[in-house]
């Protein structure tokens, strides 16, 4: 029997194993009590959310995998879409430097500094 984990959770059973979302409950190497399943798909617990969701069956891997799969061009065009926001963050930061730059020498009263006269 296994099932998704949906939130983050340290399984103090399992040798204080750290289950991340979207992983698979049990690891390798231990075996799921049903009493500590159904307490972990709860929401009676201190953190009032639910870790697990329902057991996967095998069909619903093959699913999982399938989709999966499918989710690899999102992931590209997602890269994508990083890298064209990143260069237009480098091009505003730019002009952003160049209007600071003109206001300095312009004399602005937006100056950040303060020149305060010399104590005698």
């Amino acid at each position: 029997m296994k099932y998704p984990v949906l939130n983050d959770f340290i399984e103090k059973y399992h040798k204080n194993t750290l289950y991340k979302k979207g992983e698979i409950y049990p690891k390798e190497g231990f075996k799921a009590d049903p009493e500590r399943v159904k307490y972990l798909q709860s929401e009676k617990n201190k953190y009032k959310i639910p870790f697990l969701g329902p057991e996967i069956k095998e069909n619903d891997k093959e699913k999982e995998v399938a989709s999966f799969e499918e989710d690899e061009p999102v992931e590209e065009k997602e890269q994508e879409e990083i890298a064209s926001l990143d260069e237009h963050v480098e091009e505003s930061s730019d002009e952003a430097e160049t209007d600071e730059a003109g206001t300095a020498k312009k004399g602005c009263k937006n100056n950040s500094r303060k020149r305060k006269p010399a104590e005698k």
